[in-house]
């Protein structure tokens, strides 16, 4: 016996056989060609760079105007004040808007979001399944959301029709146990948003 298992036959402890081999690499090549060629799709449209939005109105292309405004719906000064702060950090701008800021009771944490496609519907939907209770409101003239946690009552949300077109929404967060109305809050920025238009 010189150690070698004859052809077509597994060496003890060796999972793959001559003969299985084969078979195998033809399963993995079966399932390569599958998901590359069933995963890929031809998208219409022109690329256009990274850190460019064409405006669809314009053949200058660039940003869109409200894309870098958002944010500043509500003026720091109005945010403040409705929160009762005297002054606002800038804590990230981008997808949402967040602020600190120092109030009678400890830090606050301000949040605004503008989703262009979205729907007071939608807000409604996705809070209750949250868990949150969601109160119908009248706001600026206009149909709107109280959004609350049961569970933290020093958080508060508020969302209705944004100026120009989808839903804003804006959540005041102030520290647990503080006897500051964060509703209050919410529902005063989201009447100065609803009074914009960008």
């Amino acid at each position: 016996m010189t150690g070698r298992a004859p052809t077509g036959h597994a060496l003890p402890g060796h999972a793959l056989s001559g003969r299985a081999l084969p078979g195998r690499l033809l399963v993995v090549w079966a399932v390569l060609l599958l998901v590359l060629t069933g995963c890929g799709r031809q998208i219409e449209g022109t690329a256009v760079a990274e850190g460019t939005y064409p405006d669809p109105g314009s053949t200058s292309g660039g940003i869109p105007d409200d894309v870098l405004r958002e944010c500043e719906l509500v003026d720091p000064e109005q945010i403040a004040a409705a929160i009762g702060s005297d002054s606002l950090r800038h804590a990230f701008y981008g997808a949402i808007c967040r602020w600190d800021a120092d109030g009678p009771t400890g830090v606050v944490r301000v949040t605004f979001n503008w989703f262009e496609n979205g729907s007071l519907d939608v807000e409604r939907e996705t809070n209750q399944r949250l868990g949150y209770t969601v109160t119908d409101v009248t706001l600026g003239g206009i149909g709107a959301l109280q959004l609350a946690q049961p569970d933290n009552p020093s958080s508060c949300g508020a969302a209705g029709a944004a100026p120009s077109r989808g839903v804003i929404g804006w959540w005041v967060h102030y520290r647990p146990g503080t006897s500051a109305d964060a509703c209050a809050a919410a529902k005063k920025l989201l009447e100065l948003s609803v009074n914009r238009s960008i």
